[in-house]
């Protein structure tokens, strides 16, 4: 049986719906999102959640979310890409 780990992580900050865990991590339980530390310094990130409608009333509370826990990971420089039409 694999061993479940029985210190449960506590955010150490929330914006909204999302919470910045202890190792950068940031989720939204309320949409079942997640996005790993590992993760946050892809280029893409708001133009994925762009494309979703809910995301039109949270982006006030994702960017500084995003930052908290690009700052919580040791993330010092995301690259952005922009897309024009």
């Amino acid at each position: 049986m694999p061993k479940v780990d029985s210190k449960i992580q506590e955010p150490v900050e929330k914006y909204g719906d999302w919470a910045i865990m202890p190792d950068g991590e940031i989720r939204n339980d309320r949409r079942r999102l997640r996005i790993y530390p590992d993760r946050l310094g892809e280029s893409d990130w708001w133009i994925n959640l762009r494309s979703r409608e809910w995301m039109a009333s949270e982006w006030n509370h994702f960017i500084p979310a995003w930052f908290m826990a690009c700052e919580t990971a040791g993330i010092k420089e995301v690259p952005m890409k922009l897309n024009f039409t």
